[in-house]
């Protein structure tokens, strides 16, 4: 009996079915990082209820807030429902993203982190991770009337961005930076011409080392360790991608 052939040459259908399942489950993973909804309402971690209560309190006697609510007419960018703010309680103004991919007000939060933790980086009030980055909109950032809160984000990354964090920190960064990275890189807005160059380019290195019959660790001769060595080769590019992008935000930070 004639044994039978493979779809591609070299390679066992078992092994290129699986790839094309990773791949797949990759594609779903871009998917939901844009298509997740993001005006569901966030709560305030138990622990960090008093410190969000005494900041309620201070945004109640702050006049900027009615200037705030006031240039919320203006503020939809994506022409949706706004989201709450989980500190204030109101429609965010000035979205300020953390990287574990929570929104608030920028004033809010940054009101937060003087009353919390100020001048180490301030934890979620939602979920207590470590805040390493607040991200924003680039059209939000050229807007005059916003300059003193992008001044002050801009300060706070520059602050966080040289401390020590572990690995499984970088990895669980990912969603969120790669969202505003895809985001920043097909926009208008987004990265200056040589970052888009720089990242597309690893992105172009990336799917020609996945795709090309040659390998360092060939599927066809070492079966599941030569997926396994793609898997790593793709998640070490995208947390270098993330980093690349990180490093931008920082730099413009400073800059």
């Amino acid at each position: 009996m004639e044994p039978t052939e493979s779809l591609v040459e070299g390679i066992g259908d078992e092994l290129l079915w699986t790839f094309l399942s990773l791949f797949v489950i990759l594609l779903l993973s871009v998917w939901y990082l844009f298509c997740t909804d993001s005006r569901r309402t966030e709560n305030v971690h138990p622990e960090q209820e008093e410190v969000v209560e005494r900041v309620r309190e201070q945004l109640r006697d702050n006049q900027q807030q009615q200037e705030e609510e006031e240039a919320n007419e203006d503020y939809d960018p994506d022409n949706a429902e706004l989201p709450q703010c989980p500190v204030c309680l109101g429609p965010i103004t000035y979205l300020a993203e953390t990287n574990c991919g929570h929104r608030f007000c920028a004033q809010c939060i940054l009101m937060y982190w003087r009353t919390d933790r100020w001048p180490r980086a301030c934890r979620c009030p939602v979920c207590r991770r470590e805040v390493n980055i607040l991200l924003t909109l680039p059209q939000l950032e050229t807007n005059e009337r916003y300059r003193d809160l992008t001044n002050e984000i801009r300060d706070y990354n520059s602050r966080m961005s040289g401390e020590w964090r572990p690995l499984m920190s970088y990895i669980y960064d990912i969603p969120t930076l790669l969202r505003y990275l895809l985001r920043d890189l097909f926009s208008v807005h987004g990265l200056i011409c040589i970052h888009r160059l720089h990242i597309l380019a690893v992105l172009v290195l990336l799917l020609l080392y996945l795709f090309i019959p040659f390998d360092l660790l060939p599927e066809s001769a070492i079966g599941l360790i030569g997926l396994i060595d793609d898997g790593l080769v793709l998640l070490t590019v995208i947390i270098y991608v993330t980093l690349l992008y990180r490093s931008y935000v920082t730099n413009r930070a400073i800059n």
